[in-house]
């Protein structure tokens, strides 16, 4: 069954944020893929992990784009049963930078 792609943009506020505060999606609600990408314009790492997320502590670390060119998205695939849940996933990072968010629904 196909899944329709939604996208967002979330600006960094310098806390750890969770994906649905941006995609609007409720704390049960469950996705097929995630696609993250920075933006062309941030020159700072972000990270991404759960709700302790840090630059210490994360799952992954976004890199910043190289002379306006970003780095390949980053994606994650729940596969058609769909467990990825946007408000378990957390994104920290400079305020005011920019994640781009692609999510294929269930």
């Amino acid at each position: 069954m196909a899944g329709r792609l939604q996208h967002y943009t979330l600006t960094l506020s310098g806390a750890a944020q969770a994906l649905s505060t941006v995609t609007g999606l409720g704390t049960n609600q469950s996705i097929r893929t995630l696609i993250l990408q920075p933006d062309t314009a941030n020159t700072h790492v972000c990270y991404v992990g759960g709700a302790a997320v840090s630059s210490a502590a994360h799952a992954f670390r976004m890199e910043a784009p190289t002379a306006t060119i970003p780095p390949a998205p980053f994606v994650l695939d729940g596969y058609d049963i769909g467990l990825l849940r946007p408000s378990e996933i957390f994104i920290i990072g400079t305020a005011a930078e920019i994640v781009h968010i692609g999510i294929i629904e269930k």
